[in-house]
């Protein structure tokens, strides 16, 4: 069974055709002039065989009248009333309104004037149009030149902006950095007065041994060389303590070659003390060849703040055998320091945090939580190293690259 097409036939725009028509009157001035020059010489031609040069006094007429439907009816209707104008004229001086040549040169007349009038129209049209788009181009142009002005004045507002707050974050660092070392500090004065109380007991028991060698009678001058000697031994020993405490806190103001090995014992002699009042034993396996650029103050509070992390750790879960193992390697052409403790893992759903800023899981008052995050700006940014973690075998372990 066939379906009909009952699709509906595509409408016409009369509209727009009838637009277009008006603007042929209207725009039709040119056919007019055309039309009445040439049904007023045809007139002049016809009537001067007869009339002479006096048919010079009916021109006005002519002229004044087809102006006037000109004026009234529009350029176009005026045009085309000049030629029944001329009929009338015509038969008013007595000549035939229809000779032959007179119809041929109004009807050519009429129909130039409406071509030609059509013509000027959508010529007027396509004017006004490319006008139109000229004024739009303009204005995308203002408005284009307006937004990039608004861009160069944003981008430079952006630039002093991301430039303020770079030394805004700068400010916050060195605060940082000012806090972490003032952490570390008071924990190292803590581990001095721990290195200091042996020293200082065996200082007092010989300057006791003094009265009792003298009750049994042996206090001669041998005895108080030996003994002062020893006691002068025991105070370069602390006095040693002071100026790597002060070298330890002394800021580097220039990168410099030094011994990862050395660094990393001193930096054990200073934590050596609380590890042994929390019978924390420690493991060390350190390569001699071993040489980096960089800041040594810097990296010995990495290796200390990573020791004291690991000490608290083992202290808070209450580990029995409690360990600390630190591993230095050379791997290709990178020093690679491994330290790990038998503490049980950091949580899965903190590890990737423990390197932020403030980020800490002690109790409050016992860290401010910028060790670690100062220890990974000092690694990559200060010696363009890595420093990560993570745990294995309920272990963590911590890896420095430098």
């Amino acid at each position: 069974m066939e379906i009909a097409n009952t699709a509906p036939c595509p409408k016409r725009n009369y509209g727009l055709v009838l637009t277009r028509f008006e603007k042929s009157f209207r725009f039709a001035d040119a056919g007019f002039f055309i039309n009445f020059l040439v049904v007023y010489i045809f007139a002049f031609i016809s009537l001067y065989p007869k009339y002479g040069l006096s048919i010079i006094a009916l021109m006005p007429l002519i002229v004044v009248t087809a102006g006037w439907f000109w004026g009234v009816k529009g350029g176009f209707l005026g045009g085309l009333f000049s030629f029944p104008l001329y009929t009338l004229l015509s038969i008013l001086v007595h000549e035939t309104a229809w000779d032959t040549r007179f119809w041929i040169a109004g009807f050519v007349c009429s129909g130039a004037s409406l071509l030609l009038g059509t013509w000027v129209g959508h010529l007027c049209e396509l004017g006004e149009h490319l006008k139109k788009e000229a004024e739009e181009r303009e204005k995308m142009h203002e408005d284009l030149k307006e937004t990039n002005n608004q861009l160069i004045e944003f981008q430079d507002t952006l630039e002093e902006k991301i430039k303020n707050k770079i030394e805004e974050i700068r400010d916050k660092d060195h605060i940082i950095i000012k806090q972490s070392k003032e952490v570390a500090m008071g924990k190292m004065i803590g581990n001095i007065a721990h290195q200091w109380r042996q020293p200082l007991s065996a200082v007092a028991a010989i300057i006791q041994s003094y009265e009792d060698a003298f009750e049994d009678g042996v206090l001669d001058q041998n005895y108080i060389e030996e003994k002062t000697d020893l006691i002068m031994e025991i105070l370069q020993q602390m006095s040693r303590t002071i100026d790597d405490f002060r070298s330890f806190f002394k800021p580097n103001k220039n990168q410099q070659e030094f011994n990862l090995k050395k660094n990393i014992e001193k930096t054990i002699t200073f934590a050596s003390r609380s590890f042994e009042n929390n019978d924390i034993k420690l493991i060390s396996d350190l390569a001699d060849d071993c040489v980096v650029f960089g800041f040594p103050g810097e990296f010995s509070h990495v290796i200390l703040n990573i020791f004291n992390n690991a000490k608290d750790a083992l202290v808070e879960n209450k580990i029995k055998n409690p360990e600390i193992t630190i591993m230095l390697t050379k791997e290709n052409d990178k020093s690679v320091i491994i330290i790990t403790d038998n503490a049980g893992g950091i949580s899965d759903e903190i590890i990737d945090s423990i390197f932020e800023p403030y980020f800490s899981t002690k109790e409050q008052g016992k860290g401010i939580g910028l060790g670690l995050y100062m220890s990974k700006i000092t690694i990559e940014k200060n010696m363009n190293g890595k420093l990560t973690v993570r745990n294995i075998n309920r272990k963590t372990e911590f890896r420095v690259e430098v």
